[in-house]
């Protein structure tokens, strides 16, 4: 990153140039002050000095103009005037006062010398002209002159004085609207050059607070989306590796989570083989024992079975018809029983071969179709639209299709609805029972396929298990949803 990128770098520079700008306008303040200071000193030191003297000798001629008149018109003390002034005239405070002028010379005034050589130039002759006038006893004409010439010629240098001074002042004057204007120009720059560097810094570190925000959120356990800051600065930098750093923190956050997933993954799947092998040796056991009473009793039941035939048969009393049914239906269901724990012994492996599902579930239909007119039932069926076959084994697919039908046919009321649906959907197939029965408890939804679990007042348990394992037998699984009193589904697929 270049220098001038650097964020310390423009700090830097703003200060430099306010701190440039109040320099320079102290500086030229000070130098205009100094300028000022200079011609008020020329003022003091020169035209006022000038000013004062000049005054000084136009009291002393005023007082010499008095001391000539009197002379001349005193009568008895003219004598004693003439006196006086003669003597002033040797050490005359007027002609003091010219030699005491010793003055600089002011750039705008370079003639001064030459007017104040005149002026005593005056003065003397005007001390020459009153000497011989007294000597002579003449009028003061002459004195008189002479002196009016000196007057006027003072009044013409303390005019000239004043208009040099008025000069000077109008310079003084101008010099301190000039610094006043220039103050005023350089310290409003200073300010605006100060407020906007104060803006551009605050645009330039208005990013730290968007930082700040996405760290307060690491720190409460969030990842925040990636921060969009274009500064080509440090903090362009510091977003940067903020970036890189959240980047990195949620890789290997998911790496973590994945590597948990799969821990708890693989215990799962060990407590489930866990419990697998636990439930298969107790129901090895169970299948064992259960064997040898079903072996043991389905022969009694056999012979039972056809005696009550025969005489039935043979006893034609309508009275007692019904308990004869009743019988038989006992032990059909004993029957029924031994079957499954005889099967649960056996636990035959599976041969499969293609089944056209459609076919296979109108012929199933077809078979039951007797029960669904005894007890009015309802049945749709929703096939698909092409003929589709599935790799299964037919006498274990049709055992698991008759006993999800059946458990829906003892769940419905009388006019009850029972559906059956065939969804294709990519690689897989569906098939989904529902009826419009009591349904199932939500505390009973989840132990259904367990052995010998049942919600009937008779029965083993043993149905919904058996289904659920011939369908993991095949590749596929089953799920039961159910709303209690309205309706339930079973839905089975199967990986193609």
């Amino acid at each position: 990153m270049k220098l001038r990128n650097h964020l310390s770098f423009k700090l830097t520079l703003g200060f430099i140039i306010v701190i440039l700008i109040f320099s320079f306008t102290t500086f030229y303040i000070i130098l205009k002050l100094n300028t000022i200071k200079n011609q008020i000193s020329v003022v003091n030191k020169i035209y006022l000095p000038l000013m004062h003297q000049i005054s000084k000798i136009q009291n002393h001629i005023e007082s010499d103009r008095q001391l000539v008149q009197k002379y001349f018109s005193e009568g008895d003390f003219k004598k004693s005037y003439a006196k006086i002034f003669l003597t002033k005239a040797n050490q005359h405070p007027v002609f003091k006062e010219f030699k005491s002028i010793q003055i600089d010379i002011p750039l705008n005034w370079k003639d001064l010398p030459e007017d104040i050589a005149i002026l005593k130039r005056y003065y003397s002759e005007f001390i020459d002209n009153c000497k011989k006038q007294i000597e002579s006893d003449n009028l003061a004409g002459e004195c008189l002159n002479s002196l009016d010439k000196l007057t006027n010629r003072v009044s013409f240098i303390n005019k000239k004085s004043e208009k040099k001074i008025s000069h000077q002042f109008l310079i003084i004057q101008h010099a301190e609207s000039e610094t006043v204007v220039y103050h005023i120009i350089l310290s409003s720059l200073a300010i605006v050059l100060t407020i906007i560097i104060a803006i551009l810094l605050f645009f330039s570190l208005s990013p730290i607070k968007t930082l700040i925000n996405a760290i307060k959120k690491v720190e409460q356990g969030e990842f925040p989306e990636k921060i969009e800051i274009s500064a080509n600065n440090e903090i362009g930098l510091l977003s940067d590796s903020f970036n890189h750093m959240i980047s990195t923190l949620k890789t290997r956050d998911n790496q973590i989570k994945k590597q948990n997933d799969k821990l708890t993954a693989q215990y799962q799947k060990e407590i489930e083989i866990q419990n697998r092998l636990i439930q298969s040796e107790r129901l090895a056991a169970i299948g064992k024992l259960s064997a040898q009473i079903a072996h043991e009793i389905r022969n009694p039941l056999n012979s039972i079975v056809l005696n009550t035939e025969i005489i039935e048969d043979e006893i034609d009393i309508t009275p007692i018809k019904p308990l004869f049914n009743s019988m038989k239906r006992e032990i059909e269901r004993l029957v029924e029983i031994t079957d499954n724990y005889l099967q649960l012994s056996k636990n035959p492996k599976i041969q499969k071969k293609p089944i056209e599902i459609s076919l296979f579930l109108e012929q199933i239909l077809l078979f039951l179709d007797a029960e669904f007119k005894n007890r009015r039932i309802s049945i749709i069926f929703k096939p698909l639209e092409i003929s589709l076959f599935i790799d299964a084994d037919e006498n274990r697919l049709k055992q698991v299709f008759i006993n999800l039908i059946k458990n829906s046919i003892e769940a419905i009321s009388q006019n009850g609805v029972l559906e059956i649906s065939i969804i294709y959907v990519e690689n897989r197939l569906d098939i989904v029972i529902s009826d419009n029965g009591i349904g199932i408890r939500e505390d009973d939804l989840e132990h259904i396929f367990e052995p010998f679990f049942t919600t009937k007042n008779y029965g083993t348990g043993l149905g919904l298990f058996l289904v659920k394992q011939i369908i993991e037998e095949h590749g596929g699984g089953i799920e039961c949803k159910s709303i209690f009193g309205e309706k339930t589904s079973f839905i089975l697929s199967f990986l193609l």
